[in-house]
């Protein structure tokens, strides 16, 4: 299994990024950086529909908002519902829908017919970098065999707890993607991981 990170931003084209998305056979976490990139996700979670490899995204609320046209309290009102809602409009006719990691307190994954609320992380990881941190963390999981959804979730807790750890050493308003990173090992090796 060969798993890559994909990033894209705005000023790719939107047909060259569909294109990769259209001929990878390999699982794919895009990370939507630059000021208009929902365009670009648009067009491909809508051209996804014909691809043959796993998709995971993780917006936060905001980037969920502009995917969705949701409004960000109605999404924060109703995180699980409008979490499934997008996936399942997302899935293609065989049925096949991308990993949903909607960021925020209590990070629900979804695939559209499994949820997992995430328990770790505190404020202080809305800092910026914690996201790629995420993206990384759960690419390598994947890249170690495990089922998609299934990274997604053990990815989502292990870097909550990662950043729980962070905050108990540093306190939650010096917290650093840094640190997430440096602390890792020690979240993965904790008992209830």
């Amino acid at each position: 299994i060969f798993t890559g990170t994909l990033y894209c931003s705005a000023a790719r084209r939107q047909s060259s990024y569909s294109g990769v998305m259209l001929t990878t056979s390999c699982p794919i976490r895009p990370t939507f950086t630059g000021s208009s990139p929902y365009a670009v996700a648009t067009v491909t979670i809508s051209r996804s529909r014909q691809r043959r490899c796993p998709l995971v995204l993780t917006p936060h609320p905001g980037e969920f908002s502009r995917l969705t046209d949701r409004t960000v309290k109605a999404i924060q009102s109703d995180r699980i519902g409008a979490a499934i809602d997008a996936v399942t409009s997302w899935a293609d006719p065989a049925g096949s829908s991308p990993i949903l990691v909607l960021k925020g307190a209590g990070t629900v994954v979804t695939d559209g017919r499994r949820v997992f609320v995430n328990g770790t992380g505190n404020p202080g990881m809305a800092t910026g970098g914690t996201g790629d941190v995420l993206t990384g963390l759960i690419a390598a999981v994947i890249g170690q065999g495990l089922a998609p959804f299934d990274a997604a979730c053990l990815g989502v807790h292990v870097h909550g707890a990662a950043g729980d750890l962070a905050a108990e050493e540093l306190g939650e308003a010096s917290l650093t993607a840094v640190d997430l990173i440096d602390l890792l090992p020690e979240a993965l090796a904790r008992d209830d991981t």
